[in-house]
């Protein structure tokens, strides 16, 4: 399990990056992906654990199987 930070949000809403707790590189988060585990709106500080995973079409890692570490974070 990783652990990490929502640290920038895009204006549209539909992605952003999170910064992992390991330090390791930052990873894309989709709302898409936000929605499945249960939120509404991706905010910065919102903290997560997470799995990644690497999609054929994507050079970098996603935030994949979401949960909220604090509650109130969806």
């Amino acid at each position: 399990m990783i652990i990490g930070t929502v640290k920038f949000v895009a204006r549209s809403g539909l992605f952003g990056m999170i910064s992992r707790d390991d330090r390791l590189p930052k990873v894309y988060v989709s709302l898409q992906e936000l929605q499945r585990a249960g939120g509404k709106a991706l905010k910065k500080g919102q903290r997560f654990g997470f799995e990644l995973s690497t999609p054929e079409t994507e050079a970098r890692p996603q935030a994949v199987n979401l949960f909220f570490l604090e509650e109130g974070g969806k």
